[in-house]
């Protein structure tokens, strides 16, 4: 027998982690599906009966067990982009993931906040470019620095299998294009670029809407086999930084400081915030750790 001289496809093999739901008996003992049953105040019922039933723990998805989901059924209901979404983003692949109706009602929320989002946006002028040189107002810099930075993040994450945090970048992304569409004066070129390169992003996520915004902002062919966007390494340069406070290793305040910002100002500036006094109560902390550009940890 003949042997066919090629190389493997892939570098390496990642194990996959288990699909868990929640599994459910009758009074009788007989495994129901998850659509067989419903919750009405804090107890389990069967809709054929209206009987109680029993609420086993959550597992791995078993056709014995019949907790499983047709996935026939929550594309017909929410679409195959939400399902993609959703599975990509509630944890790492390699982890289990527990399939919730609310988690995936969460991502069909998200992807109709992308859609009412894209809708009226205009077609990205041919050469358009947003060059460091171009004089900007604060909201326009902002949004280009969030796109560079969900290009950034994702790339990275990309690369490392993290889906669910490259999912969460998108979600940065669409949070900080929401607030500029909201600002006084938008430039609509700005908003459509910026949304032009955020469907090449969310493509590999959520790819069907992601072919829809291409083609609104003017994209040619199809955006699948476009070329992956690059950061510009001008707009992750920032002057200022979100550093978290905690208190106790618990996140209780956000502060933005300049960029490495000395310890001794950034401790002090720390200490100065109504949410940190709050827990201190009038005492000096035992010790304040500051991480330059990333957190700041008060002890007490």
């Amino acid at each position: 027998m003949g042997y066919l001289e090629l190389d493997e496809p892939f570098a390496g093999l990642m194990t996959q982690g288990m699909v868990c739901h929640q599994s459910f008996k009758d009074n009788k003992g007989n495994w129901l599906f998850p659509e067989e049953v419903e919750k009405q105040g804090g107890n389990w019922i069967e809709k054929k009966t209206g009987k109680e039933i029993v609420a086993g723990r959550v597992e791995k998805m078993s056709k014995s067990k019949r907790n499983v989901v047709d996935p026939e059924h929550i594309i017909q209901t929410y679409g195959a982009d939400t399902a993609r979404l959703f599975m990509l983003s509630d944890s790492p692949p390699e982890r289990d993931l527990e399939w919730t109706e609310s988690g995936v009602e969460g991502a069909h929320r998200f992807i109709q906040k992308i859609w009412k989002l894209a809708q009226n946006t205009k077609k990205c002028p041919t050469g358009f470019e947003l060059t460091p040189d171009v004089a900007l107002t604060p909201a326009e810099e902002a949004v280009i620095r969030a796109l560079h930075k969900a290009i950034e993040d994702i790339s990275t994450d990309i690369e490392r299998f993290a889906f669910n945090r490259c999912v969460a970048h998108l979600h940065i992304l669409v949070n900080s294009l929401s607030e500029y569409r909201g600002t006084d004066k938008v430039v609509e070129d700005i908003f459509a670029c910026v949304m032009q390169q955020f469907a090449v992003l969310l493509s590999v996520f959520s790819p069907h809407i992601a072919e829809e915004i291409w083609e609104m902002t003017g994209g040619t062919g199809l955006v699948c086999q476009t070329s992956w966007p690059v950061a510009n390494p001008h707009w992750l340069k920032s002057d200022m930084v979100e550093i978290a406070v905690q208190v106790n290793g618990k996140l209780r305040a956000r502060i933005t400081l300049p960029a490495d910002c000395p310890a001794a100002e950034a401790e002090e500036k720390a200490l100065a915030l109504e949410g940190i006094e709050r827990y201190l109560e009038g005492t000096p902390p035992k010790r304040v750790i500051v991480v330059p550009n990333r957190i700041i940890n008060v002890v007490c």
